[in-house]
């Protein structure tokens, strides 16, 4: 003989049987709980449908890209955190990694895995960690003295619209090809942040010269 399944508990309140009359005729009103009804209107009507993200919402991924051993890479972004992950994915890959900077070292470590990666803070501030963003000549020789020192290094040099605000684009321009030098003749990587609208054409086309632009949707 077939067995039919139990009903859920709010299905089978609606089948209890019902209220006795008293003798008086009058009948004795029993009420449902609220809680039993909202299952029971539940159970009809079916579960609402949790809201899912709109279509054109998409999470970006680290781009997947082979740095090569010489090469610098120019990531259009209007924030470095893309870069960052690259960063922090080829460190635990065992990149030895230095961080030039705009965000003060303590937000660099408190959002992303840099381990005891050196992190030199762009700023005009007094501090240990800053390095004066005029100064384009004392940065091109911390880039030079790390990446000629240790073992398959990476630098992630972020803050590049800054420095054109504090120098000029010549001078940047300059600097980005003093820098890439380096990285080449000592067969280090480095990745560069930039937002590519904060120059005219002509501005990016002196930026991205002779640099590996990454492609991804940002």
């Amino acid at each position: 003989m077939r067995v039919s399944p139990p009903l859920p508990p709010a299905v089978a309140a609606l089948h209890e049987a019902p209220p006795k009359t008293s003798i008086h005729g009058n009948v004795k009103a029993k009420r449902v709980p609220d809680g039993v009804a909202a299952l029971v209107i539940q159970f009809i009507f079916g579960r609402k449908k949790k809201s899912s993200p709109p279509s054109d919402h998409v999470i970006p991924t680290v781009p997947r890209i082979k740095m090569e051993p010489g090469s610098t890479y120019l990531l259009p972004t209007d924030k470095p955190d893309m870069a960052f992950k690259i960063f922090t994915k080829e460190v635990s890959n065992g990149a030895s990694g230095m961080i030039i900077t705009r965000l003060h070292p303590g937000e660099v470590k408190a959002r992303f895995s840099v381990g005891s990666s050196p992190i030199h803070w762009l700023s005009r501030a007094f501090t240990k960690e800053s390095m004066s963003p005029t100064n384009l000549g004392a940065v091109a020789e911390q880039i030079e003295g790390f990446v000629s020192k240790n073992n398959n290094p990476l630098v992630l040099l972020d803050g590049i619209e800054y420095l054109i605000v504090q120098n000029d684009l010549q001078k940047v321009v300059r600097f980005i090809s003093s820098v890439r030098d380096s990285v080449a003749v000592h067969s280090a990587r480095m990745v560069i942040p930039f937002n590519m609208q904060s120059v005219d054409e002509s501005g990016r086309a002196l930026i991205s010269r002779d640099l590996h632009v990454i492609k991804w949707n940002d």
